[in-house]
């Protein structure tokens, strides 16, 4: 039996929800949706979901292919929930999946809100991150090696730069000191060759791709320097998981 010619059909109202990640396996989000109005002969909508991640790992950036589903509405329900499918994993993120539902009514249905959302918050800690060097003490020709660390893989870019620290009564490591190829590529071209090296070093990269433990800057010597005695050469690491930067100190002898 269909509605009476001219009468209002119930309308289906589509919610929203926000859950907590988890650890893996496969998940459901139990997104609600209200019936307005009276069914009185089952009804019928379909929901488009689609997702939505921020991250850089992800395999696909950007919308998810839709999954499809049926919902079947029957006399006198008054709403219910969509399960809705999402990812879960044990690396910290530091991103939101949003699941996004979309429905469209079948028979005996009209649609209030028809887009509805699932909001999916990572739980997961994030690691420590650490600098440190290769080698506290290397000589002329050797290369001076600054590792910047995770404790634990994570799901997006480790964003990390690196800048010199120069000291007053401590003889620095000079532009003299390192290669000239390394040089051009690394700071300005017409750094004087005697002023300290660290100066020149501004913002150095020392992110750390999605899913990588680690990086390393490797600064190299030269074998005959011009006045070979003892030097050193300090590096600031600032990323935004750290509460405040760190530096590493490498000597030369």
């Amino acid at each position: 039996m269909s509605p009476a010619p001219g009468a209002l059909l119930p309308s289906i109202r589509i919610g929203k929800t926000t859950v907590t990640e988890g650890d893996g396996g496969d998940p459901m989000a139990r997104l609600p949706y209200t019936v307005v109005g009276d069914v009185t002969v089952p009804a019928r909508f379909a929901v488009a979901m689609e997702q939505r991640t921020f991250c850089d790992a992800c395999a696909r950036i950007g919308w998810s292919p839709k999954r499809y589903a049926i919902i079947t509405v029957a006399p006198g329900d008054t709403g219910s929930v969509i399960e809705v499918p999402y990812e879960a994993d044990n690396l910290d993120d530091r991103r939101r999946q949003v699941q996004r539902v979309m429905a469209v009514p079948l028979t005996g249905l009209a649609m209030s809100d028809y887009i509805g959302r699932v909001v999916v918050r990572d739980d997961d800690p994030t690691p420590r991150l650490s600098f440190d060097v290769r080698r506290q003490r290397v000589g002329y020709g050797d290369d001076l090696v600054f590792v910047t660390r995770l404790a634990a893989r994570v799901d997006y870019d480790a964003y990390a730069r690196l800048s010199g620290l120069v000291f007053d009564r401590v003889d620095p490591l000079r532009v003299v000191d390192v290669p000239k190829r390394w040089a051009r590529r690394h700071i300005v071209d017409r750094a004087p060759r005697r002023s300290a090296l660290a100066k020149w070093i501004t913002r150095e990269s020392a992110s750390i791709d999605a899913g990588e433990l680690s990086t390393t800057f490797v600064v190299p010597t030269r074998v005959h320097p011009p006045h070979p005695n003892s030097k050193s050469l300090t590096l600031r690491l600032r990323s935004p998981l750290l509460d405040h930067p760190i530096r590493a100190t490498i000597r030369v002898r």
